[in-house]
């Protein structure tokens, strides 16, 4: 990925018309949860949500409620 990229991982199937949204990373959590380390090159950001919509198939284009995701070193 070239700098100023973005990368999405998505726990749902994505159906949407966002063109920002058609290359995504889809990561079947299920009923479990994970944890994992992420390293990152200085001047490289990270942000995350968890949105709730009541189905499988997640819409970035409905509004939805969100909570943001903390990260911390």
């Amino acid at each position: 990925m070239q700098p100023g990229h973005m990368w999405r991982l998505c726990g749902d199937l994505v159906e949407t018309s966002a063109d920002t949204w058609q290359d995504y990373a889809y990561m079947p959590f299920g009923n479990t949860s994970a944890h994992a380390r992420l390293t990152l090159p200085p001047g490289v950001k990270v942000e995350g949500y968890i949105a709730w919509n009541g189905g499988t198939v997640y819409d970035p284009e409905d509004e939805v409620p969100t909570l943001p995701l903390r990260f911390s070193n």
